[in-house]
């Protein structure tokens, strides 16, 4: 029954999220009725290449999906779910991005960093909204052209069950994920020690450093700290790599380590925030151009003050994230129908 519990897999990903379980235990009962039905039809166990032909007569994953949607949008149910994956895929790199660009723009343009706040954020906000909607109505668009012509260019009815993504084991940790964070981790314990030579110019007698929030945050009390709990994250790789399961105490240690990451950024930011205050009046202050090392050192020192403020916010919302992880945690032991969240398999079309 290998192959059913791998199509039942890939049925649960396109369900309704409130009626997912219900749903998925009713179509594998139906599935397997029939497979006995057959087997008390020939008086024998169906082989592999017989249950493939009975879940190809049923439909691609998607589309036997699609059956227990209603329509919900211009984007019939077949294609509904990809659609909606495709809309969250692109808002975080949208909204990245669109970070990146306005702070880029704040400090190349000196008709920007002229701006008052509220015209500076009433732009900003126009130029986001105008993006957004060329970019996701767009792609509503395609989608929506997409479900009026998929049912004759065939694209959802020739498949194979043998592509379905394996079942997982709930709470296995890939290997490659965590020599990636071992690797991201070490490195950065090393260049914390001693990062000197990288935040530090000197040039026709002006200094050029990295500005008072990287001091207060490398040379103060928070080294230590910081140094901690980047050893703990690392000792957390090691134990995930050795043994790639989770557990809820590995859950709870690395949720610590984001609220610590939250608490120690979080405590910077409060602390630094008349000086950026003061280093954003400078800045605006400063005509058609920063000149000389000081403008060059509060331009750095308002980004890792706006990279910490990210910092914060992402820590705080993983920790969170982490605690309700290992409240609702079970024994990795237990299997769950659904496919590895970066496998493009998963996928199957």
């Amino acid at each position: 029954m290998d192959l059913v519990d791998r199509y039942i897999q890939a049925v649960k990903l396109w369900l309704p999220r409130a009626q997912k379980e219900d749903i998925a235990a009713e179509l594998g009962e139906d599935i397997r009725s029939e497979v006995q039905e057959r087997e008390g039809e020939l008086g024998r166990k169906l082989q592999s290449a017989e249950v493939e032909s009975l879940l190809r007569r049923r439909g691609r994953p998607i589309v036997a999906a699609g059956r227990f949607r209603k329509q919900e949008s211009l984007i019939g149910p077949t294609l509904f779910p990809i659609y909606a994956t495709a809309l969250r895929a692109l808002a975080v790199p949208f909204v990245v991005l669109t970070v990146v660009r306005w702070t880029y723009l704040f400090i190349t343009s000196p008709s920007i960093r002229g701006e008052a706040p509220g015209a500076l954020l009433l732009h900003a906000a126009s130029t986001f909204w105008t993006t957004a909607f060329l970019l996701f109505g767009g792609v509503t668009l395609v989608f929506a052209i997409l479900d009026r012509v998929q049912g004759r260019t065939g694209l959802l009815t020739r498949w194979n069950p043998r592509d379905l993504q394996p079942i997982r084991e709930k709470g296995r940790i890939e290997r490659s994920s965590s020599i990636t964070e071992l690797a991201i981790q070490a490195a950065f314990f090393l260049w914390w020690i001693r990062p000197q030579a990288l935040l530090r110019l000197e040039s026709h007698g002006s200094t050029w450093s990295a500005g008072p929030t990287w001091e207060h945050l490398h040379h103060g009390f928070f080294f230590v700290p910081v140094l901690i709990v980047s050893l703990a994250m690392i000792g957390l790789s090691c134990a995930n790599l050795a043994k790639p399961y989770w557990t809820r105490t590995r859950l709870a240690i690395r949720a610590a380590t984001y609220w610590a990451t939250a608490l120690l950024s979080a405590i910077v930011v409060l602390q630094g925030w008349a000086n950026s205050r003061g280093e954003w009046r400078l800045l605006r202050g400063a005509g058609d151009h920063v000149s000389g090392a000081a403008g060059a050192t509060a331009l750095t020192d308002l980004l890792i003050y706006q990279c910490l403020v990210w910092v914060a916010v992402g820590a705080s919302i993983a920790f969170i994230v982490d605690v309700v992880r290992a409240i609702r945690f079970r024994s990795p032991g237990d299997t769950e129908l659904r496919p590895a969240p970066q496998s493009t398999e998963a996928f199957c079309l």
